[in-house]
């Protein structure tokens, strides 16, 4: 599983990634269905299969990700969350408390799939997958704070290239960063490679 730190970036690498091994792009679809819709003709056209998450039952949604693993599909998702919800862990990132997504992290536990953190840097035409080593680990807690760590580390590293900067929940934690910027910065996850996708 690569996981990304927004949709613009899973949908993009999702595409470019569909050219060299059979790709599934997990997308959380708008709620308006004229969006959609749009949206949907998009992705159509970039190629990569996907699976919609925000309308379908979680059991199911977590059964097709499955599924398309075991089909030896390369599944894109996108974990941008910050806020407590019905399956989030409590994790850290730029020295505050955050609520992240546990799903990639209970699958690669149960079902030993590997994890890659990924990040998208877009410059000008260029595009290019940053991805860390890939990691298996059974604990939820540390696997989400895994993941985590690294993408804090391309966001400081490329803010530009991070669609929600100026999300109103990002806001509130860079914020609280900013109260307390003389805490150092600490990345746990160092290697990282990366690869020109298009």
């Amino acid at each position: 599983m690569i996981l990304v730190p927004h949709c613009v970036g899973a949908v993009l690498s999702s595409a470019a990634l569909s050219n060299f091994c059979p790709t599934t792009l997990l997308l959380r679809e708008p709620r308006s269905p004229a969006r959609c819709q749009l949206m949907l003709e998009y992705v159509q056209k970039l190629g990569p299969k996907y699976i919609l998450s925000r309308n379908t039952p979680p059991a199911t949604v977590t059964r097709n990700i499955v599924r398309s693993l075991r089909e030896g599909q390369v599944v894109v998702g996108t974990t941008d969350v910050v806020t407590r919800g019905a399956d989030t862990v409590e994790t850290q990132a730029f020295g505050q408390r955050i609520h992240s997504p546990a799903w990639p992290a209970r699958i690669s536990a149960r079902f030993g799939v590997p994890i890659v953190p990924g990040f998208i840097r877009m410059d000008g035409p260029q595009i290019t997958l940053f991805a860390a080593e890939g990691y298996h680990e059974e604990d939820i807690e540390k696997s989400t704070q895994h993941w985590i760590s690294n993408f804090e580390h391309w966001l400081r590293r490329y803010p530009s290239d991070w669609a929600f900067m100026l999300d109103k929940h990002w806001g509130r934690v860079f914020s609280g960063a900013s109260a307390c910027a003389s805490e150092p910065f600490r990345l746990t996850n160092e290697g990282t490679r990366a690869r020109t996708m298009g």
